[in-house]
């Protein structure tokens, strides 16, 4: 049978009223906030993705933590909010975190999970070109996190290496892509751990605050500089 049709449509969502990130809002739970709601940074950043995308994107506020999602309607389940791949916004008590993020559970998956069109897709030397050049140009960095252990990559320069900086331990190891790809396929073959993978940009909390409404931009165009492997991830 046919795919089913992408509902294309751009549709806004109520009146944004955010005007900028507040300190009270950097914490790890979600007392007195506002930011993640549709009329808020939430559906703000949403909107203007969909605009740069050309199609919808839809943001859910995930309770009770300082979390929200921003992925399109038609492959997100906000019931099962795990198999799908999508772009986060984190706060804490020191920085906003955003970008992509995909998750392996820790028991056996079927086809909805996102993970193994991810694993496939990163072997694709023109797709790596593409994270490589957004992860340089928008300063972001993996994160692995099995939820034992978190690892991060950021980018090596000079700028014509496509290469890593692996971090483990506080020790560093310029690795390749083919590294990075056989790092993933270790933590694939343990099915008995959950892992995060997310490939995000980190302001600190002050630089934030300091951006006001401007941090909208800031956050659609790392997704939007992510769409390949998000796109990629697409059943």
């Amino acid at each position: 049978s046919p795919p089913p049709s992408r509902d294309t449509r751009i549709i806004r969502p109520p009146t944004i009223t955010f005007e900028g990130l507040s300190a009270n809002d950097f914490q790890k739970g979600i007392t007195g906030t506002h930011w993640r709601a549709r009329d808020s940074l939430g559906g703000a950043v949403a909107q203007r993705l969909s605009d740069l995308a050309k199609r919808r994107f839809q943001s859910y506020a995930i309770y009770p933590r300082a979390e929200v999602h921003i992925a399109d309607p038609n492959r997100y389940d906000d019931t099962n909010k795990f198999p799908e791949a999508k772009f986060v916004i984190y706060l804490d008590h020191e920085c906003a975190r955003y970008g992509f993020y995909v998750e392996k559970r820790d028991k056996p998956m079927d086809e909805k999970w996102d993970w193994y069109r991810f694993l496939v897709a990163l072997k694709r030397q023109e797709l790596q070109h593409k994270i490589w050049l957004a992860a340089r140009e928008r300063n972001l960095r993996w994160e692995i996190d099995t939820h034992d252990q978190l690892v991060g990559w950021i980018c090596v320069r000079p700028k014509e290496s496509e290469l890593w900086i692996w971090q483990e331990d506080g020790q560093e190891q310029v690795i390749a892509w083919s590294d990075l790809l056989a790092k993933l396929d270790a933590i694939n073959d343990q099915a008995e751990r959950w892992c995060d993978v997310l490939i995000v940009a980190n302001l600190p909390k002050e630089d934030a605050l300091k951006e006001g409404a401007e941090i909208i931009e800031r956050i659609a165009r790392v997704y939007e500089a992510l769409l390949p492997i998000y796109d990629a991830c697409s059943k």
